[in-house]
């Protein structure tokens, strides 16, 4: 589902999900920092022994794939991840009658941010802005 296909939420409803939100992207940053770890780790070994090793090529496909699950279980609440370390993610929104994602990530208490649609975290804004 794409996120125009996306069905839009008020900011009570996105605060509504932030605690299966919260559970979900601490698993998905746990997962992706030690997958990262690994694959640099299996890297260094693969440099070092001059030749591939299919069992680990393996094992890193499989932690991917529990990866994806964890991103495809947010997207089924209808949360958009936009970056899996820190854990940023994106809820639908309409603000001032326009199209926006409010925004959220680990460590916030509640959502209180929100960006334009093709905009990142760092052009996030504070909901005491108005989106006009």
């Amino acid at each position: 589902m794409n996120s125009v296909d996306k069905q839009l939420m008020t900011v009570a409803e996105a605060n509504k999900r932030l605690p299966l939100v919260r559970a979900i992207v601490a698993d998905i940053t746990k997962h992706a920092q030690q997958l990262n770890e690994r694959q640099e780790r299996f890297d260094d070994e693969k440099t070092r022994r001059g030749q591939d090793q299919p069992e680990r090529d393996l094992e890193l496909s499989r932690e991917m794939e529990r990866l994806e699950d964890l991103i495809d279980e947010l997207n089924q609440i209808n949360v958009e991840l936009r970056d899996p370390i820190p854990g940023h993610v994106d809820f639908p929104a309409m603000l001032d009658g326009r199209r926006v994602n409010l925004c959220w990530v680990p460590g916030e208490d509640e959502v209180g941010h929100w960006h334009e649609t093709d905009g990142s975290f760092a052009d996030r804004r504070s909901l005491l802005e108005t989106a006009s």
